[in-house]
């Protein structure tokens, strides 16, 4: 994964095509990576986590607390999203050593062909 970062890495500077100016971009996912960390206390506010993760060293993450189902039920885990080209495989808060695991988000579903 590395290698692709590597070669799209000069994109960025490029100001004009032709006669054309552009901005270009990394795509997101060379930015960011998504990870899931837990479990925690029901009770945690991601906001809490956020503070705790940026005190950690991780700075510019975004935390959000995890639901299941449509009645969004309260679970133990939040999706992390660290500002890194590699998802680190743990984060150490306090006392605490949490294992990072990849997020893998619901997939889309189409209901336009269900009557």
């Amino acid at each position: 994964m590395k290698k692709h970062y590597e070669d799209v890495s000069p994109f960025p500077s490029v100001l004009e095509i032709g006669a054309r100016k552009v901005k270009c971009r990394l795509p997101a996912n060379q930015i960011t990576l998504v990870g899931a960390i837990g479990p925690y206390e029901k009770g945690t506010i991601s906001k809490e986590l956020t503070v705790a993760l940026i005190d950690a060293g991780f700075g510019g993450v975004r935390v959000e607390r995890i639901y299941k189902g449509k009645d969004k039920i309260v679970t133990a885990f939040f999706k992390v999203v660290f500002n890194t080209t590699t998802l680190p495989q743990f984060v150490r808060i306090g006392y605490q050593h949490y294992r990072v695991s990849t997020y893998i988000g619901k997939p889309w579903q189409c209901f336009r062909c269900q009557s």
